[in-house]
């Protein structure tokens, strides 16, 4: 869908200059995309404008050229921007999301993942409003969860993107949330992703390098989460059901070790450097709240000694049977399906991308640019 619009266009020939109306199509449905700096961000953004929708991004630090630069802190501008622009849709992105920063830089974090969240929504009437969270605010005990299911965030980072979440919905019925797992895609940097990271470990093969083994995750592309989003704006627009709280994950399950191998092999890396680890003797590790007699952790089957620890997500985990000692399994691994599950709705729209298959096509290319 899109609008004809008129422009003046200058048409150079030798000896001649002409001025012309030509005309231009603009999309007609607009949508706002705050963090479009970040990893999800850029994802978000790229496929809005690549599907006839005019999208406007912002960021704070990182912002120009490219987007706007906008203070999600500051009422005002916040609001100049959705007034001028008039958004359909707004997707927000935008959040400290390192759990480690959040505990260490509280005021600061909880100024971007709650109140920024509340200045947001309480802008967004008859606008569609869709705000990324995450499975952090679920506590791994007992999955896998549905949309319905109580939250139980360990850590300050879960605890934030969790009143998050009600800010949103609280001051925008309408809204929709959407909690994501780990994600990985076309990275600026290793730091961006919690997958990409892992390559300073497996480069590094001189040394040897011990890596959990035992958390199970589920890393989940960006563009594929991208897509959904852009699917769920175009639905709202044309059913004002759509709103509420929304689970999207990959299906493919790896622990990090298995992650930082199929880095190594995409690399045509050694891995035998990289050794998995199993539950740590001591935990918890930073952004985690220790263990307490109101709400242990489960107990590592007779064995190692030592507290098997919780992870954080609506996926939850599996121990894997390693000799001698084995473990039981906290929870089932999801179906093997793409899914947005809300009241029965679901998402099986478009290929699923599959960390394995796609990254020497991505993460590799883009890590590669970065290293020459």
């Amino acid at each position: 869908m899109s609008e004809r619009e008129k422009e003046l266009k200058i048409h150079f020939s030798p000896g001649h200059v002409e001025l012309v109306q030509e005309d231009v199509y603009t999309p007609y449905r607009r949508v706002l995309v705050t963090g479009a700096t970040g990893l999800l961000g850029r994802a978000v953004y790229k496929e809005f404008q690549n599907n006839d929708w005019d999208a406007l991004g912002c960021g704070y630090n990182r912002a120009r050229p490219r987007f706007l630069k906008c203070n999600l802190l500051d009422e005002d501008a916040v609001r100049a921007v959705i007034h001028d622009f008039q958004p359909h849709a707004i997707v927000h992105c935008a959040a400290e999301r390192r759990p480690d920063v959040v505990e260490h830089h509280t005021e600061a974090a909880l100024n971007l993942n709650v109140h920024a969240c509340a200045t947001l929504a309480k802008e967004a009437a008859g606008i569609f409003l869709l705000y990324i969270s995450t499975d952090y605010v679920f506590d791994g005990r007992n999955p896998p969860y549905g949309e319905n299911d109580a939250p139980n965030p360990l850590n300050m980072y879960g605890k934030s993107k969790l009143e998050g979440e009600r800010e949103i919905l609280r001051h925008c019925p309408g809204a929709a949330v959407l909690r994501v797992p780990i994600l990985y895609g076309e990275v600026e940097k290793v730091e961006e992703s919690a997958v990409t990271v892992l390559w300073d470990r497996v480069q590094e093969g001189a040394e040897s390098c011990t890596i959990d083994h035992c958390q199970q995750r589920f890393p989940t592309y960006t563009r594929d989460v991208a897509r959904v989003c852009r699917n769920m704006a175009e639905t709202a627009l044309q059913d004002p059901s759509m709103r509420g709280i929304f689970h999207y994950s990959g299906k493919e399950q790896m622990t990090k070790y298995e992650i930082a191998c199929a880095i190594a092999d995409a690399f045509n890396l050694p891995s035998s450097h990289l050794i998995p680890g199993y539950p740590p003797q001591v935990y918890p590790t930073p952004g985690y709240p220790p263990p307490t007699d109101q709400q242990p952790y489960p107990n590592f089957p007779p064995g190692p000694p030592g507290q098997y620890p919780v992870q954080p997500g609506y996926q939850g985990y599996q121990v894997p049977p390693q000799p001698p000692y084995g473990g039981p399994v906290y929870g089932e691994p999801p179906k093997n399906t793409v899914y947005v599950v809300e009241q029965g709705r679901r998402d099986d729209s478009g290929e699923q991308a599959c960390l394995t298959a796609c990254w020497t096509a991505l993460c590799c290319c883009c890590l590669w640019d970065m290293l020459t």
